[in-house]
């Protein structure tokens, strides 16, 4: 839904598919970017980001009852805050072992890791202090032989399943190009 105002765009909300309201968007008069509201499924607002010429100037966390409760400079240093207090430690995180950002995310979350492996990382030189960096040893390998490999490499209690590319979506079997 677009709201306009003596000619420039004033408001811009976003609605599921219900119609319910999930977000606004309000403008200034020249036409720049004024807040972002963000609703919860109650209709409650939980964050606000407030902006300067267009540029995140800061992000406001509020309560269940829409009092702000914490306030942040950027997006990162909400997103590091969020990763570190209120992100679902019942999840599992799944992600490439040689990927640095996923290793870096396991450091700042309490979700348990699932190592997406294939044999030519497992004989990378780096492996082994990868997985020992793991606070918990599962994988999700291309094939039989990546798993022989990392038992042997790691001689110690695994839980190692197989990907069966037969019987995933497109996007979650690309990057494990060497599946036979």
């Amino acid at each position: 839904m677009i709201r306009i105002k003596k000619d420039h765009l004033a408001e811009s909300s976003t609605l599921t598919m219900a119609g319910q309201l999930t977000s606004n968007l309000f403008y200034n008069d020249d036409g720049t970017k004024n807040r972002d509201e963000y609703y919860s499924q109650s209709g409650l607002g939980v964050l606000n980001v407030r902006y300067e010429q267009d540029e995140v100037k800061q992000v406001e966390l509020l309560n269940p009852v829409g009092m702000q409760v914490q306030a942040f400079d950027n997006i990162d240093g909400f997103t590091q805050w969020w990763l570190k207090n209120d992100f679902s430690k019942n999840g599992l995180l799944v992600g490439s072992i040689e990927n640095e950002q996923y290793r870096q995310l396991l450091q700042v979350t309490q979700g348990e890791p699932i190592a997406l492996t294939t044999g030519a990382v497992a004989d990378s030189d780096d492996f082994k202090t990868w997985a020992t960096g793991l606070s918990k040893q599962q994988y999700l390998v291309d094939n039989y032989e990546t798993e022989m490999k990392i038992i042997k490499l790691l001689n110690q209690p695994l839980t190692i399943s197989l990907l069966d590319p037969r019987n995933l979506p497109v996007s979650l079997g690309t990057p494990l190009g060497d599946v036979k």
